[in-house]
C-alpha cells in the first residue's frame, strides 16, 4: 500500500465538502459496501475500457470487513475525521488480521491511497466527532465487463471472520 498526503485543508472548508455528500447519501448510493457505507458507481467497465470509477462514503464510527479486490485500487480521500486503514500482503487463505499494518490518515487531509491487485485492507473512521471520510475509487481493471451497480460486492473477497 502506498500512501501520500497531497494537502491540509481548513476544518471548515472540509467540513462543508463532507456534510454536503452526507446530505446527499441517498442521491448517490447505489449500493452499500458494508454496514451504512454507501457506495457509486460513476462509470462502469466497457468493452476495451476496463477501469471503473466508485464513490464512497465512511461515515463517522463505521469499519470495512476485511476483503480485497482483484484489481489494484487508486483512491482519493478527505473526512472530517480520520480514517484508519489496515492492510496485509498476505495470501488469501491466511487471516489478514494476524500481522496487519495500520496507517492514519488525520482528518481535514486530502490524500491519496494505491493499493495493488489482492492486497487485504480494511477502511473506518473510528473517530466520534465529525460526519466522515469521502472517497474516489479508481479501479485500474475490474476484469469483468458489467453496469451492475453491485460491481465492487461482486469483485470483492470478504475475510469471513470478524
Amino acid at each position: 500500500m502506498k500512501l501520500e498526503s497531497i494537502l491540509d485543508l481548513q476544518a471548515d472548508v472540509v467540513a462543508g465538502i463532507v456534510n454536503r455528500f452526507a446530505e446527499n447519501n441517498a442521491m448517490l448510493a447505489d449500493a452499500c459496501f458494508g454496514p451504512d457505507q454507501p457506495t457509486k458507481m460513476i462509470f462502469a467497465p466497457e468493452t476495451g475500457f476496463p477501469a471503473s470509477l466508485h464513490y464512497m462514503f465512511f461515515p463517522r464510527g463505521s469499519c470495512q470487513q476485511f476483503h480485497w479486490h482483484p484489481g489494484g485500487r487508486h483512491l482519493l480521500v478527505l473526512g472530517d475525521t480520520d480514517l484508519r486503514i489496515r492492510f496485509n500482503n498476505c495470501d488469501e487463505r491466511t487471516n489478514p488480521n494476524d500481522g496487519a499494518s495500520t496507517r492514519n490518515i488525520l482528518r481535514h487531509t486530502l490524500a491519496a491511497v494505491r493499493f495493488e491487485a489482492k492486497v487485504w485492507h480494511e477502511f473506518s473512521a473510528p473517530s466520534e466527532s465529525g460526519t466522515g471520510v469521502i472517497a474516489f475509487s479508481f479501479h485500474d481493471t475490474d476484469d469483468l465487463i458489467s453496469t451492475s451497480p453491485t460491481l465492487m460486492e461482486e469483485l470483492t473477497v470478504f475475510w469471513p471472520g470478524a
